[in-house]
């Protein structure tokens, strides 16, 4: 899933230009190869990080969480953040992701059906549904069926679980020196301020005080100067937008 939110109007000039390459008569010839080439190193990296044989077997068998014997627990999706924090160092976004998994576990009773699981958590699993890998259990031959790889994916969403759930932080992935992960600078669009932590009061904060607070601090000359730089630096031109200069932004 790619979420593209706005700040401020020339927030839409990359989305825009990226979309016009679609209607472009070059398009297949010059930038469809880079497409292609982006997608080829990604998936490189991740069989390098996981094995070209995990890749092609890890998944059969496996079953989804809303068949009864998976007992509610979300093993692919699981499996999936695992590969994204072993291949890509994507930790905190891994993280967001379990927490909601979390949310539903709370939820969970061995007492109910898996049907009425869902009638209790629909509202809170639409958007990721299942719930996170449980210690306690232990029947996973029976759980994961026909599964030729039972023992490495077990293995991975104990791992994936110690790395990204919600009492972990930091992360213990960020000191593993086999992962070698570093916290990145966010340059998500929809922050006016990369680095600030954007939530629902800081926004409408923001808004209400015609943004001189809200959103994580607000308009302080670090965040300007930050903003101003990383935004000069990946605009197509390698200058800052002119109205953004004009207002100071």
């Amino acid at each position: 899933t790619i979420s593209i939110g706005i700040a401020k109007p020339s927030d839409f000039d990359e989305v825009v230009h990226a979309a016009g390459l679609y209607g472009d008569p070059e398009y297949e010839t010059l930038t469809l190869p880079k497409v292609n080439l982006a997608k080829d190193n990604l998936d490189a990296t991740m069989s390098a990080a996981v094995g070209e044989d995990w890749l092609r077997e890890f998944w059969r068998g496996v079953p989804s969480m809303l068949e009864e014997e998976s007992a509610g627990i979300a093993v692919c999706h699981i499996l999936w953040l695992w590969g994204l924090v072993k291949a890509f160092g994507m930790v905190t976004f891994a993280q967001e992701r379990y927490k909601s998994l979390e949310g539903a576990s709370k939820k969970w009773s061995d007492k109910k059906a898996l049907k009425d699981y869902e009638a209790a958590v629909v509202a809170g699993w639409a958007f990721n549904p299942g719930r996170a890998f449980e210690p306690s259990v232990s029947e996973w031959s029976s759980i994961l069926g026909s599964c030729t790889t039972k023992g490495k994916v077990v293995e991975a969403m104990e791992e994936a679980h110690s790395w990204l759930k919600s009492s972990k932080k930091p992360s213990p992935a960020l000191s593993d020196p086999d992962l070698n992960c570093e916290e990145a600078y966010s340059l998500v669009t929809w922050e006016s301020f990369p680095g600030d932590s954007v939530t629902v009061g800081g926004v409408v904060l923001q808004n209400v005080s015609g943004g001189l607070v809200g959103a994580g601090g607000g308009k302080s000359p670090k965040h300007r100067k930050q903003s101003q730089e990383l935004r000069g630096f990946f605009s197509p031109d390698g200058k800052m937008a002119e109205e953004e200069k004009a207002q100071g932004v």
